[in-house]
């Protein structure tokens, strides 16, 4: 029998999908996208947990900026990315929005890596990431990361996060 998910799984999925949708087209994720899931995160989790809800709503709120708040600092992260992390915490708890994240970053390393390899250009890449950490070494500063990456080979990091909340989230994990 066809039974919907728990509110969080539906919003995460239309969240992270709309999301993507914006990134892949217009290179950003929209602020109402985002604060608006962070709004009903509030509510679910009070449904949900009652007055401690709260806890859960901040910890998952907040632990994305501080696990991405350093490669937002040196450009090696988006604004709207680690926003829609803290969407996606929001409205799961930091059990689940960690989760997400560690899904996220591997698929989004495989990804990069599959789609520089693609366009060939796989071996500069990593010659630019080694120059950028010996260049950090040497200097003992740590500088932006400014990588000159064509468009064509840019993997929005807003489809593997929709990817990790898919496999997060699959329906056929309880079978």
């Amino acid at each position: 029998m066809f039974s919907l998910p728990p509110p969080q799984v539906s919003l995460s999925l239309l969240l992270s999908a709309a999301a993507a949708f914006s990134d892949l087209r217009r290179q950003r994720i929209p602020n109402h996208l985002t604060v608006s899931a962070a709004a009903a995160g509030v509510f679910l989790m009070l449904y949900t947990y009652g007055p401690s809800g709260l806890l859960y709503w901040g910890a998952g709120l907040l632990l994305p900026v501080l696990l991405f708040g350093p490669l937002f600092r040196f450009r090696m992260a988006g604004a709207g990315d680690i926003k829609l992390l803290c969407a996606l915490g929001s409205l799961n708890g930091p059990a689940i929005c960690l989760r997400l994240i560690a899904k996220s970053v591997l698929l989004g390393g495989l990804g990069a890596l599959l789609l520089a390899a693609k366009r060939r250009i796989l071996v500069e890449r990593l010659m630019a990431f080694f120059s950028y950490v010996r260049e950090s070494r040497a200097s003992g500063t740590l500088r932006p990361y400014l990588p000159s990456v064509p468009p064509e080979a840019r993997l929005p990091f807003a489809l593997p996060v929709l990817c990790a909340v898919l496999w997060e989230f699959a329906p056929w994990k309880g079978v």
